[in-house]
C-alpha cells in the first residue's frame, strides 16, 4: 500500500523581538510626557544599533518602532531612501542610516527589518535600524559637541556626542537626515554644547 505523504513544516522567518519593541514604544509614550512637562535641560533619546555603534533620536520625535517586511522601491528616489511602506494608509519613506552616513547599504535579510518612525518636519519618515536599544535621559551639559579633525567639518548630520562607559552614542540631527548634503552642512550645531574632553 502506498504511505500517506509527510508534509514538511515550513520554517518560520525569525522575526524581532517585537514585544521588547513594544514594551519600549510604550516607555517611550510615557517619557515624551514626562519630557514636555520636566525640567528643559533635560533630554531623552530613544537609542538604537547601527553593526557595533550606538545612535539616539530625540524621543519628541519618534512616533513608532515597528517590523516590517515590505519597502516598495521608489524609483528616482536618492540613494539613501530604500523605499517606502504602507503605514495605516500613510506612504512613509524609509531612510538607510548606513547609506546616508556613507558606511554602505543595509542589507535587506529575508524577514522583518527594524523601523523606528519618526516626525521630521511634520512629515513622516522610517529609520532603517538594526535594533533598537533602549530609552537613555541625560542632561543637555552631557551632550558634547563632535570635533573637528585635521580640518574637516563635522558630519552634518550627527549633533554630539554622549558618553556611556567606554563606548560613546551618536545624537542624530534629524532636521538634516532629508536635507542634500550642501543644504545639511550649511547648518551649524545647536548651541550650548559641552567642549569634548581630550
Amino acid at each position: 500500500p502506498r504511505l500517506p505523504a509527510v508534509s514538511t513544516p515550513t520554517p518560520q522567518k525569525q522575526r524581532p523581538e517585537t514585544g521588547r519593541m513594544s514594551q519600549i514604544l510604550q516607555n517611550s509614550d510615557a517619557a515624551r510626557q514626562a519630557t514636555a512637562a520636566s525640567d528643559a535641560d533635560v533630554r531623552q533619546f530613544v537609542t538604537f544599533s547601527l553593526g557595533e555603534q550606538q545612535y539616539g533620536v530625540d524621543i519628541m520625535a519618534v512616533r513608532e518602532i515597528r517590523a516590517s517586511n515590505v519597502i516598495t522601491p521608489l524609483p528616482s528616489a536618492p540613494d539613501f531612501v530604500r523605499g517606502v511602506i504602507n503605514l495605516r494608509g500613510t506612504i512613509v519613506p524609509i531612510i538607510d542610516l548606513r547609506t546616508r552616513f556613507a558606511l554602505g547599504q543595509t542589507e535587506l535579510a529575508q524577514g522583518d527589518i527594524v523601523v523606528v518612525i519618526v516626525s521630521i518636519e511634520g512629515r513622516l519618515s522610517g529609520l532603517l535600524v538594526d535594533d533598537v536599544s533602549d530609552i537613555l535621559t541625560v542632561r543637555q551639559g552631557d551632550i558634547a559637541a563632535i570635533p573637528e579633525t585635521d580640518g574637516e567639518l563635522r558630519n552634518p548630520f550627527f549633533d554630539g556626542l554622549i558618553t556611556q562607559g567606554p563606548a560613546m552614542l551618536i545624537v542624530i540631527a534629524l532636521d538634516r537626515l532629508t536635507r542634500s548634503s550642501a543644504q545639511a552642512k550649511a547648518y551649524s550645531l545647536p548651541t550650548g554644547m559641552a567642549p569634548m574632553a581630550a
